[in-house]
């Protein structure tokens, strides 16, 4: 799915999401920061950075 008309339009300031197997930080054309900073099972991701962990609770 195609969300650029989100990420790339000023729509967003930060994306963050999961479900992928790789860390990932980038900022798009419109300015949105798309971040994802995933553990994998196990810590599997060697660039999981613990220091960028969210807690949403």
């Amino acid at each position: 799915m195609d969300l650029s008309a989100l990420t790339d339009t000023g729509r967003a300031a930060l994306w963050m999401h999961g479900h992928v197997h790789h860390s990932l930080d980038l900022v798009r054309p419109g300015g949105a920061r798309i971040l994802c900073n995933p553990a994998g099972p196990r810590f599997a991701n060697p660039a999981f950075d613990a220091a960028r962990a969210i807690a949403i609770g």
